[in-house]
This record gives C-alpha cells, structure tokens and sequence, in this order.
C-alpha cells in the first residue's frame, strides 16, 4: 500500500481495521529528523532503529526478543504491559498462535473466557510527545 493511500485510511469513518506502517529505518528525509535519546546512545549498543507510525493501533499482545525503547515524536501512544514473569496467566501460544503471542486482549480482557489473566500483573503506561518507554525483552505489551 502506498504511504499516501495509508495516510488516506485514517480519515475513514467507522474504520473496522487498525493501521500502522513499519519501516526498519525511519522513511526518506525523515530518517534526517529523528535523534535518539542520548540514554540510548549511552546503554545500548543499537542495530536497528524500527519507525511504527500509526493512529488508533491495537496489536495482538505479542513478546520480543530485543530490548524497544518505544518513543512518542507527535500525538500519544498507550501501552498495557505484562512482565514475563506472568507468561502462565496470558496463553501463551494458545489454539496454535506463535509462542510469543496471547490471545487475550490485555487493555479489554474477557475473564471468562481467560479466567487465569486476572491473576497477571497488568501495566498501563502513557507516553507523549518527547517521552520514551523502555521495555525489556519478553516483555508482553
């Protein structure tokens, strides 16, 4: 899909899908733009900078292998985070899904459906323009 078609997506009303866009680098002259934290510089040893751009997101609450430092440039993102710890509260892999991903929708659980998540230790985090979260490899978010 063509950036120009993505961005046309957004003004949609009623849209049934979730958008967002990935890039392994930020797109053309805004790879230009972007500066990371100095902090990142200091304690990471970064391979990849990953670009998400995206309005009214919701994934599937999935786990990485890599550390993310999640940063807000414009607008705001939410996160609702499980540590790794919590793996035998999400089901983990369940009905066939890759092992690092829940089907349980961790900002509207169904406890009924998933009874043993109210046992996991949910986060909610709000970042804005300028903020950064760092999240842990095998973290759930």
């Amino acid at each position: 899909m063509p950036f120009r078609e993505f961005l046309e997506k957004f003004r949609e009303e009623n849209r049934t899908y979730h958008y967002y866009y990935s890039f392994e680098d930020p797109p053309g002259v805004l790879k230009e733009d972007v500066e990371l934290p100095g902090l990142m510089d200091d304690l990471f040893e970064i391979s990849i900078v990953t670009y998400w751009h995206g309005y009214g997101t919701l994934t599937k609450p999935h786990t990485d292998s890599m550390e993310n430092m999640m940063c807000v440039y414009e607008g705001y993102k939410n996160f609702t985070i499980v540590p790794q710890y919590d793996r035998e509260y999400i089901y983990a892999g369940w009905n066939g899904l890759p092992d690092n991903y829940s089907p349980v929708e961790f900002v509207w659980p169904d406890y009924q459906k998933w009874p043993l998540f109210e046992h996991a230790r949910v986060k909610t985090v709000h970042i804005e323009p300028g903020d950064c979260l760092f999240l842990p490899s095998y973290y759930w978010h």
